[in-house]
Parts: structure tokens; sequence; C-alpha cells
């Protein structure tokens, strides 16, 4: 009560989704379960086209054959699908950088981060945008108080067409092909000790491409301190299906059963939770018996 939650992009897709499954036919429970694979993100269709628009002819300290290529790559995004070949890291990193400029031109860093993050102030940022871009406006966000002149759409993207280059040269390179969405976004599964020196690579595991992102029904958000690595995401794919003999129940983790680093089956359902493959619960005993590895009997004590 008293405060937003996220941004609404997911349940705007998923909405739009739902309702075109509706209006052909009544959706089986596998149209539904493919909705959680859907990685177009409603957040980069409507930006994608307006950071590509206002993107500078140069920058300083790059040519402008590599300030071309990087802007011909956000507005390749126009239609917001982050698959692991997409060229997504331009967009993301520009989105990012354009958002913390406008922000940090009348707030301290700190808070410039928070209002990012946060929900309201992000969309009330996304409105002023289009507005400005359409013509509508013009937005007193977009003129930083500190300098002379109104930087204006054009003024705030080249701003942070430079940050984003430069985070780009040093994480990721400055080649279309380091631009592909799968090379950074990766994820593997961490335990607390991840970090620790000398140890840490024993509670790492194998790390792997992930599609999505963080305003995608299939949120495996990135991790901006951490080179676009999967920061978190929806850990678990579900599909329940009432029938008249019971409940059918298929589900998948992201990591397996196990939290022991080293065990077979610390993260064996990784592979069937990236392609969302869930497998059926098992709901009675009869059924769990018949899949059983080994058990351990609890007994009273005589």
């Amino acid at each position: 009560v008293g405060f937003e939650e996220v941004k609404p992009w997911r349940a705007m897709r998923l909405v739009d989704r739902v309702q075109k499954l509706i209006d052909e036919k009544k959706p089986t429970a596998d149209e539904l379960l493919a909705l959680q694979q859907d990685t177009v993100s409603l957040e980069t269709v409507e930006l994608a086209g307006i950071l590509a628009d206002h993107c500078p002819k140069s920058v300083d300290g790059y040519s402008d054959e590599d300030v071309a290529a990087f802007c011909k790559a956000i507005a390749s995004m126009k239609k917001g699908d982050h698959t692991v070949d997409s060229l997504a890291v331009p967009f993301t990193l520009t989105n990012r950088h354009f958002q913390l400029a406008v922000f940090e031109a009348m707030v301290d860093d700190e808070l410039a981060n928070d209002l990012t993050d946060d929900s309201w102030s992000g969309m009330a940022l996304i409105d002023v945008t289009k507005a400005e871009h359409a013509g509508d406006v013009k937005a007193a966000i977009f003129d930083d108080p500190r300098r002379p002149g109104r930087e204006g759409l054009d003024g705030f993207v080249a701003r942070a067409i430079k940050r984003a280059l430069d985070v780009a040269a040093k994480d990721h390179g400055l080649s279309e092909g380091d631009w592909r969405w799968g090379r950074p976004h990766t994820m593997s599964v961490r335990g607390a000790l991840a970090d620790a020196p000398v140890v840490g690579f024993l509670f790492d595991t194998w790390s792997h491409e992930e599609s999505g992102t963080g305003s995608a029904p299939r949120a495996e958000h990135p991790h901006f301190g951490r080179q676009l690595k999967v920061r978190h995401g929806a850990g678990l794919r579900l599909i329940a299906e009432m029938k008249e003999d019971g409940a059918d129940v298929r589900m998948i983790n992201d990591s397996g059963n196990s939290g022991h680093f080293g065990h077979r089956h610390l993260d064996d359902q990784n592979p069937l939770w990236s392609v969302g493959t869930p497998v059926r619960l098992q709901l009675s005993k009869k059924q769990v018996e018949e899949v059983l590895e080994g058990s351990l009997d609890l007994l009273p004590k005589k």
C-alpha cells in the first residue's frame, strides 16, 4: 500500500499476447506456457527508434564509422526482441545511460540511480521523451541547469551514446559481433561464497547464454555492474492445467533440486528451464516411487 512495484512492460506484453490467443480460439496449456519464453520488450519497442533518431553523427574519441554502426545496432532493436543473437548491447547501454544522464542533471548521482530503477520516475521520463520526440512539448527536464543552452533530446542522447560507447569499448568491444546479446548476457548459479578468493570458483556453476531482458516476459535482467550478466529473473517455469481427474502440473526451476555445489542435481534442471520445457510434477506416492532414486525412512524410536 502506498508505493508502486515494477514497471508495466511485462504485463502489457502478456495481456497483448493472451488477448490475441483468445481472439483466435481457446488457448491451449502449451500456448500459454510458451508466453513465459517471450523475449520482446515493449520498452525497447517504444525507445529504440527514438534513441536511434537522435543519435549523433560524431562522438569524441570514436570514429564516425563506429558511431554509425553503434546507432545502427540501436535501430535494429525497434521490434524489441532480445534473443541471444540480437544486437541488443548498444540499446541496453544507451537506454540505461540516457536515463542516468537526464536524472543526474537534476539530482545527485545516487538519487539518479534510484530514479532510473523506480517505476513512477522511469515511466514519466519515457512519457516526456515520447512527447518531446513528437514535437508536442519542450520538456524542462531536457535542459541541464548547470550548463548554458538547452540540450534537448539530441544533447542528452549524445551524452548517453558517449557513455555507452565508453562502456562498450571497455567491457565488450566495438565490433558488431561484440554486441550480440548472448555474448555478455550469460547466467550461472552462484552461491554466497562465489566471490571468495581462491575457492570462489567451487561455488559458481558453468556459464551459459540467455535471451530475454528485465522488461520482457522472459525476465532475465542484466546486471549493469557485472558487464550485463544475468542478475535476476523468473526462476520457475510452471503451468497447471485443471482436469476432471485432477491437476496436471508441469514445472522446472533454473537450477536443480540440490543446494550442494558439486552435486549432480545442483543445476541439472537448467537446460530444460532455459528452453521452457518443464517436467510433469509427481502428485501421488505411486508416481513418486516410479521415478525414485533413493529414499530416507524416518521411523519413531522404539
